[in-house]
Order: C-alpha cells, then sequence, then structure tokens
C-alpha cells in the first residue's frame, strides 16, 4: 500500500486485527492496534475498541481481551456495551464465574445492564447445563430464575431470546412441564414465541416420550404463523425411528411438504435410514428422488444407507450404479461396500454385461482433469471396483494364497503403518481448515559434564553427549537393566561415537556424573517457589497459546498433542525388541502439513529449513504427519483434541455400530455355531475365532514383523497358548496381550470348541498358529457378510458396554451418592476384568491403605469418646472431651448433639472402610481403559441421570469434554 501511496484507513486496521486474531497472533493484533494512528493519522476511538475486545472474544480469546481493557480504561472510558463484550467474552469459554465478576463491577461503576447484557450472561450461565446432569440441572435451573427475577426488578422486561435461553435448559434437563409453563407465560406477557422457542419445547417433549403434546405444540405453532424448521421435524423423526413408527414418520414427512418446509440433509438422511432398516425400499427410493431434486444432497452418509439398504434386498445392480455415482460426486466408499459388491458380483455368474460398464467408468474416472490427490482417491476406489468386475473372470484362475495375498495387500493400503498417508475414505471433511501448524522440540544444550570409561573422563561431542544423557538420566528405571534395551542403545550410540573412539564396551561406561548432574538440576527447580513456577507455567502457556486452537469452517477447534516428540531412547511396551534404540531428533523437512487453500502456511520454526510438503487435502482430518524414527513403516500424526466435533462424530459411530450388533447378535452366534463341525477346517476355525472373540471379548490380534513385540491376540494364538484340561470342557489360555499385558484364564467352552481346538493342536509343535488357516483380515471380512461394517473390535466394544448396561440396571433407589458410585466402580471393575485390562499395583497403594488405616483408627477413637460422653450426659454428668479448638470443656453437649456427632463419625468410619476395600479390590485394574475406549458414555450419563449421581463422580474432567457429545442423553437410554 505504501508503494502505491494508498493510505491504510480504520477498515484496513480491522480487516488486519481479525486476520491475525484468526491466526492467533493475538500480540501482533495489539501491537497494529497501538500503530493504528500513526498510519490513519486519526485518533483511535471507542468503537475501534470495542471492535478490538469483541473480535478477540469472538476467537476465544477473553483472557487477552481482559488485559487489553484493564490496561486501556484510563483512555476508553468503559460503558455498557464494552462490558457486555467482555461477559460475552468468558461465557464463550465457559466461565460464567469470571462473566458474572464483570457484571458486578458493571453495575457497582453505575453502568445499568441491558436486555442484551442479561441474555449473554443468562446464556453463559445455561451453557454449562451440557456438562452438568442430574442434580445440577436444579442449581443451574434456579440461577437462571434468579437472573430473570432480577432483570424485572431493574424494570427489563426479558425477551423472546430470554425465555428461549431458560427453555433450552429445560429442554436439556428434561423438565416438560417446566418446558409448557414457561411457554404458556410467555403468551400471557404477549411474547411471541420464534421457531427456536417452540423447537426447544417440541425437543424436550419428544424427548420425554409425549408425542401427542409435541404434536399439539406443532400445530399450535403452524396456527400462530410460524413455519416449523426441518429441526422441528427432526425431533418427531429421531423418536419415529427409535420407535419404528414407519406411518407416522410418512405422515409427518407428508405433511413437511404441505407446510412448503424442505427437508434438511439430516431430515433425509434420518429418514432414508429409518425406511432402510425396515426394508421399505420403495419409500426411501421416493425419498432420495426428493433429495436429489431438492439440492439438499447426498453425501456419503446417505449413499452408505441407500447403497446397504439395496444389498440387504439383493438389488446389487443398483448398489453397483450408486457405489459408481458415488464416487463421481467425489465421496469414497468405505472399504465394507466394496467388499459387499465384491462378494456379490462373485456369487453372480450372469452380469459379465454390467461388470464391463463399472471398468468403462472406470476408465472415464482416469480421464477426468483431476488434481493428483483427486485422482490418486478416485483411482483406488474405480480400482476396487474394478476388482468387482473382474472377479468373475479371474475366479477360476486365481489360487487361495494368491487371494490372501491379495486381501493383505488391500487391507495395508488402508492402514497408518503403510507409506500412504492416513485417508477417511468417506469424502470432504471440510472446507476451510487454518492452524498455526506444530511445535518441535528445542535444540540441545551441551551440559559439559564428563562421563568416565574405564574410570577416565571422556571427550563428547554435543551429539554423542545428549544421546549419553538420555541414558544417564534412566539410571534407575528398569529399562536400564534390561539386556536388549542395553544391547540396542550401545549399538546406535557406536554409529554416533564412530569406528575411532574409545568407548567400545557398555560394562566399562560410568554415567554417573551425568546422572547426578541431572539430579542437581531437578532439585533446582524444586525449589523454585511458587510464584516462579506459576511465572514458568504461564510463559510456557503463552508461548504454547497459538499451536492449540485449529479453525475448522469458522469453528475453533481444539488440536490434540501439536508437539513433535523430542529425541531420546525408544522403551516400548512389556519386552518389545527394539527397546533401547535411539528416537532421533525429527527435522522440519520429514513432516508433511494438511491446511485449507488460501491459508497462510504455518511458518518453520527453523531458519533455512522447510516443510517436506504442504498438502490441501480436505478429505483428511490430520494437521502434520511425519515418518515414525523406530517403525518406517508407520506414522506420527497431529489431529485435533479429543474434544473436537470430528472426533465426537466418531467416538458416535463407533458406539452406534456396536449397539447394531445387538439386532444381529443371536442370527451371528447361530451362525458360528452350526460350523462347528463344518469340513472346511477355514470355515471352522473361523467359526471357534468368533465364538471365543465374543465370549471372552478377546482382541482378534494381527500378524507380528520379527522387530514388534511378541504379544498375540485370537488369530495369532501358539498351540502352547491354549490347553485343554483333561476329563472337562475347560480351556486354560495364556498368553501376552496388547501392551504385553498377560492374559490368564480357565474357562469352560461349549463342547464342540473343545473337541474342535484338541483338533487343531494335533500335530502341530510348541510356536506354531492354532489357527493355522486363519488371519484376521479373512475373519472380518466373514465377520462383515453377517453384519455391515462388523469387525473382531466391535464385539468387544459391544460386550463390553451391555455388560455395564446390564450391570447398571438394578435398584439402588436408597443408597448415598457415595455408595452409588462404589456400585458403578464395581460394575466398571467386571468390564475391565472382561477386557483383561491390568495395571501393576501402584507404588503408593501401600502408603494410601496405612493412611486410610490410620485415619479409621482415629475415627474409633473418637467414636468412643463420643459414646462415654453420651452415657455420662444422658446421668446429668459434664463431658470429659475437650474441644480441640479452644482447649476448653464442652458445656452445650446435648444429647442430641452427642447422637448426631456419633452417627457422622459412624458415616466417615463405614466411608473410609468402604475406601478401603475399593482400593484392595482395584489396585491392579485400569478402569479408565474401558471407560475411555469401550463404553458408551451414554450409559454412564444416564445411569447418573436415573439416580441423581453427578456426572463429575465418574467422569474426569478429560472425560467430560470427550464426551460432551453424550451429555444430552435421555436418562431412560439403554444401550
Amino acid at each position: 500500500m505504501d508503494q502505491l501511496g494508498d493510505k491504510p484507513t480504520s477498515n484496513t486496521f480491522d480487516i488486519l486485527f481479525r486476520r491475525l486474531i484468526a491466526a492467533g497472533l493475538t500480540r501482533q493484533a495489539i501491537q497494529a492496534f497501538d500503530d493504528m494512528e500513526r498510519f490513519t493519522k486519526r485518533e483511535t476511538d471507542r468503537e475501534d475498541f470495542v471492535d478490538l475486545l469483541d473480535t478477540l472474544c469472538k476467537y476465544g480469546y477473553a483472557k487477552v481481551a481482559t488485559e487489553v481493557f484493564n490496561g486501556r480504561k484510563f483512555k476508553f472510558e468503559p460503558d455498557t456495551q464494552m462490558y457486555t463484550v467482555m461477559i460475552y467474552g468468558w461465557c464463550k469459554l465457559n466461565r460464567p464465574e469470571v462473566a458474572e465478576k464483570f457484571f458486578r463491577e458493571m453495575v457497582d461503576r453505575g453502568f445499568e445492564p441491558n436486555v442484551v447484557t442479561y441474555n449473554v450472561l443468562l446464556n453463559g450461565i445455561c451453557r454449562r447445563t451440557v456438562l452438568h446432569p442430574g442434580t445440577h440441572f436444579e442449581g443451574i435451573i434456579q440461577k437462571a430464575e434468579n437472573l430473570l427475577d432480577e432483570m424485572q426488578k431493574r424494570g427489563i422486561e426479558p425477551d423472546v431470546t430470554s425465555y428461549s435461553i431458560v427453555l433450552h435448559v429445560y429442554n436439556r434437563a428434561h423438565k416438560p412441564d417446566l418446558s409448557l409453563d414457561k411457554l404458556s407465560l410467555m403468551k400471557e406477557k404477549g411474547i411471541f414465541p420464534t421457531v427456536a422457542t417452540y423447537t426447544s419445547v417440541i425437543k424436550c417433549l419428544c424427548s420425554c416420550g409425549r408425542l401427542e403434546d409435541a404434536e399439539e405444540i406443532l400445530n399450535e405453532m403452524v396456527a400462530n404463523g410460524v413455519s416449523p424448521s426441518p429441526t422441528t421435524f427432526n425431533c418427531f423423526f429421531k423418536e419415529f425411528q427409535g420407535r419404528k413408527h414407519a406411518d407416522n414418520a410418512l405422515k409427518l414427512y407428508k405433511k413437511m411438504g404441505d407446510l412448503s418446509c424442505t427437508p434438511s440433509l439430516s431430515t433425509y438422511n434420518i429418514l432414508v435410514g429409518t425406511f432402510s432398516r425396515l426394508n421399505k425400499m420403495d419409500i426411501v427410493q421416493e425419498i432420495w428422488n426428493d433429495m436429489k431434486e431438492s439440492g439438499a444432497g447426498p453425501d456419503s452418509d446417505s449413499y452408505a444407507l441407500l447403497i446397504h439398504g439395496l444389498y440387504e434386498k439383493r438389488r446389487w445392480e443398483e448398489s453397483c450404479e450408486f457405489v459408481l455415482e458415488m464416487i463421481e460426486n467425489g465421496f469414497l466408499p468405505q472399504n465394507i461396500t466394496l467388499e459387499k459388491l465384491y462378494k456379490a458380483n462373485t456369487d453372480d455368474q450372469d452380469d459379465e454385461e454390467d461388470n464391463l460398464t463399472l471398468i468403462e467408468r472406470k476408465e472415464k474416472l482416469e480421464e477426468d482433469n483431476l488434481t493428483l490427490a483427486e485422482r490418486k482417491e478416485k483411482l483406488e476406489a474405480a480400482s476396487a471396483l474394478d476388482r468387482i468386475s473382474k472377479t468373475k473372470i479371474a475366479a477360476k484362475k486365481v489360487t487361495s494364497s494368491s487371494l490372501k495375498c491379495a486381501s493383505k495387500k488391500i487391507i495395508k493400503s488402508r492402514s497408518k503403518s503403510t507409506n500412504l498417508h492416513l485417508n477417511s475414505g468417506a469424502g470432504k471433511k471440510w472446507t476451510t481448515f487454518a492452524h498455526n501448524g506444530i511445535v518441535l522440540p528445542p535444540p540441545y544444550k551441551p551440559h559439559g559434564v564428563k562421563m568416565l570409561y574405564n574410570g577416565e573422563q571422556v571427550e563428547l561431542t554435543p551429539e554423542q553427549e545428549e544421546v549419553a544423557t538420555m541414558f544417564a538420566v534412566m539410571k534407575d528405571t528398569e529399562f536400564a537393566a534390561k539386556p536388549k534395551f542395553i544391547e540396542n542403545f550401545m549399538n546406535d550410540w557406536r554409529v554416533i561415537l564412530g569406528k575411532e573412539h574409545v568407548i567400545k564396551k557398555f560394562h566399562l561406561c560410568d554415567f554417573t556424573p551425568i546422572y547426578d548432574w541431572h539430579q542437581n538440576e531437578k532439585d533446582k527447580k524444586k525449589q523454585l517457589s511458587a510464584l516462579e513456577r506459576k511465572a514458568l507455567k504461564e510463559e510456557k502457556l503463552k508461548e504454547d497459546e497459538r499451536y492449540m486452537w485449529a479453525f475448522v469452517d469458522g469453528k475453533k477447534e481444539k488440536v490434540g498433542n501439536f508437539r513433535v516428540e523430542p529425541p531420546g531412547l525408544f522403551r516400548g511396551r512389556g519386552e518389545h525388541p527394539k527397546m533401547g534404540k535411539l528416537k532421533r531428533r525429527i527435522r522440519p523437512d520429514e513432516i508433511t502439513i494438511n491446511i485449507g487453500k488460501g491459508e497462510p502456511v504455518p511458518e518453520c520454526p527453523i531458519p533455512n529449513e522447510r516443510w517436506k510438503e504442504v498438502k490441501h487435502d480436505n478429505t483428511v482430518t490430520w494437521l502434520a504427519f511425519w515418518k515414525n524414527p523406530i517403525d518406517p513403516k508407520a506414522f506420527k500424526y497431529v489431529f485435533l483434541d479429543d474434544t473436537s466435533s470430528w472426533k465426537g462424530q466418531s467416538d458416535k459411530d463407533k458406539y452406534e455400530k456396536a449397539r447394531l450388533l445387538k439386532d444381529y447378535i443371536l442370527d451371528i452366534r447361530a451362525n458360528y455355531r452350526k460350523d462347528f463341525r463344518n469340513k472346511d477346517l477355514m470355515k471352522q476355525q473361523i467359526s471357534v475365532a468368533a465364538y471365543l472373540i465374543d465370549m471372552l471379548a478377546l482382541r482378534a490380534g494381527n500378524e507380528k514383523d520379527d522387530d514388534e513385540a511378541d504379544t498375540v491376540g485370537c488369530c495369532t494364538l501358539k498351540v502352547e497358548n491354549v490347553s485343554l484340561v483333561p476329563q472337562t470342557n475347560k480351556l486354560e489360555i495364556n498368553f501376552l496381550g496388547k501392551d504385553s499385558i498377560k492374559y490368564e484364564n480357565t474357562v469352560e467352552v461349549d463342547p464342540l470348541v473343545y473337541k474342535a481346538i484338541g483338533e487343531f493342536k494335533k500335530g502341530k509343535n510348541t510356536g506354531e498358529e492354532l489357527f493355522d488357516k486363519l488371519d484376521t483380515y479373512k475373519l472380518n471380512a466373514h465377520l462383515k457378510e453377517l453384519m455391515p461394517g462388523l469387525t473382531a473390535k466391535v464385539f468387544r466394544t459391544y460386550n463390553a458396554s451391555i455388560t455395564l448396561d446390564k450391570l447398571l440396571n438394578s435398584e439402588i433407589m436408597n443408597r448415598n451418592v457415595a455408595e452409588k458410585v462404589v456400585v458403578y466402580n464395581r460394575a466398571n471393575k467386571e468390564v475391565a476384568k472382561l477386557c483383561n485390562h491390568q495395571r501393576s499395583e501402584p507404588k503408593s497403594h501401600g502408603a494410601q491403605m496405612l493412611k486410610l488405616r490410620d485415619n479409621i483408627v482415629k475415627l474409633k477413637g473418637v467414636l468412643d469418646g463420643l459414646e462415654t460422653n453420651l452415657h455420662r450426659v444422658r446421668k446429668g454428668k459434664a463431658p470429659l472431651q475437650l474441644d480441640a479448638d479452644d482447649g476448653k470443656p464442652k458445656k452445650n453437649f446435648t444429647p442430641e448433639i452427642l447422637q448426631r456427632k456419633i452417627k457422622l463419625t459412624l458415616d466417615k468410619i463405614e466411608k473410609t472402610e468402604r475406601d478401603m476395600d475399593l482400593k484392595k479390590e482395584l489396585k491392579t485394574t485400569a478402569l479408565g481403559t474401558s471407560k475411555t475406549n469401550y463404553l458408551d458414555p451414554r450409559i454412564s450419563v444416564a445411569w447418573c441421570k436415573r439416580h441423581e449421581v453427578p456426572i463429575e463422580k465418574i467422569f474426569n474432567k478429560s472425560l467430560l469434554a470427550k464426551f460432551a457429545w453424550a451429555m444430552d442423553v435421555d436418562p431412560s437410554f439403554r444401550f
């Protein structure tokens, strides 16, 4: 602009502020604001200042906005608008307590809040309901009501927004009567409800099963001239889907048309799913045509629902046509879709003409004018369809061994541990995607402390010293004594030392001087004052702030682990053969960045270096990746945090698939049981493996390379891992599972399974595979024939969740919260045992148990004293016990007071004993793994709501954030 002679205006700076703040460069934005007067030649005014604060708050930087607000009060006199912006900023961060402080400060300074201020604060208070089911709702509802009362006392009438916010809370709390009362109050006051207001009430009524009341509100809504939105109708459709009310759903769909309400893509997908499950494919076809005509869709979910529905009706030709249409519209089918059609076309010998059409379509795809990335993805899908079409011709020529190789290649092409980058395979994931890159570890700073070799100090270069220090700091760990760890460490260190270096043998190395230096450095850090530690922590947070967030389609999402792992010595889990190997430093030229087109590419943090590649791939959800330095076949990825909407949707899909297994499980069990006697050995082995995975929740297991830990799962069990107990139908199963956790179990099995395993073991030696005709791919391919998307892992999720659901479905109404939590933890423990989630006994376990025993002894002493005093007081004597606070005798002890104290003390003893028992029970059980990965969170949330247990007693802070999507579940939810 300077070169062209153009002067920047305030609008120029507005745009600059927004772009800098959106990129996380808040300090630069503030500096630009301070420089604004110099460039525009005019004094910055209050409006400019409010714009800056508003932008900071909208992008989630309320803390920075507060610093700016407090630092510039002398120049820009605060007013109601400014305070409202600050209140909004803290509410957006889910910190209403800070927002309330600003509100009180505003009132104390004589600034009158207006209806917008109250609505912003009201919304902030009510937003917390998503994380506070159960009794916490009551407190939030009361707070909201108090704020409405305060508004009216100040002469400010709540408007439709105020009431809509409160109704939203009632909806989440499942308070249909309160919702209806508040709606009536609005109408009495002459406030006309909006679409959002009516929809909140309807959603509440539908989720509570009061469909007739909801329909009355819908009719009232239409009569009052308020047009329902697709979201309004979706409340009904979701409830109809769960109840399988096809006629009601169809009737309401026609009513949408009568009211000129165009369904959304979500509406169409709900309906396609509903009628597909009910095998009403003619209706599905009508809805599909309507969706295409409206332009709302379809998307990848729509295609998946339709294709699987057609497949179930054996309309395979139409399924293939829709797969091709799906690809040509930019959506990549899932493996399960292609595998089903592959099988269908293999079995059908009369469709050569159709198959040739598929090949022609594929050739047409190859000729499209596509980018390299798009062509690669579409050709992958087209290649899969090519396999469908060519199978019939080649079927007689292909041997089973070549099929096995081909199958493994297909699976590997979809795996993380290949040289292809991870792809979701489900079409477009985002439109805009911005982030600030990743953090690389700082360069090594040499300390200059010399280690000893054969009693003599030795010189080391910084690179050599860095690796020596890695080992020295591990001197006291179990790894430093493991021969394999030492061997791998020395092999990699010798490469850096060079052939001419004096260090040759490990037993002559003395790392003690470096170890002592490291301990001194740790002690120095421990001696820092609380203020110094806090300052260091805040400085680190300030540095990390810009990397912690990404913007996906304009929405701010938290990034997961944005740090590249620093160099170190690989530990691995269990007896990993690569333990001790050097994890070298990752350079920028090994890292691929993925970001939206047109967004600023994150700057490489190391001068004169550059990223390996910058992609703009909107079909994947990773921000960056690089090769794993320990396993070159695998990659390390940076994804969004577990709390992101992407991860939440992925988790929800996982548990919905496990819930779907409920509808298939009886048929699946009948299917594998009939093959226990099958003369085809592979089918027999598949049936037995499926039985063990289903009944014992075993992992499937994958083939291992020589350089991977020797752990096994069901499909890779060795002969020695399973023993037959004579004269019974029991198996002794003993093996190292994932993370080298030992699995030991003696279990009674079906007699036919017992007999089959005996046959599988015959003629085999130790080290040979029990299921020699089977691998994980074959097993999963068979399972997918029985249910769309079914894999061995789905069984594990299903069995864990259904077990918890059954165990928690018992009556516990007459227990307090602490007792209810014990009930939950014991149910969780049973699931952890089922999944073999173990841990070593915590080092602090003994000390914790001793402390609890001491507490019980003290409490029993207090109890004896109280009972003695009660006996004395009843006889008219003075109590003997002295008050612990002032050392004076208690004169006002009455029998009632003493009885109350005795009860409280007994409760404390009971609680402490309960805590001891539970700690003893759970000392080697890892409850968190199943809770995080295998248990549908809706089971826990619904149970908490039913029994009025605060969800914070069950989920820690990270799980509350991870499972935010589950918090709205109905209390009556059952898995």
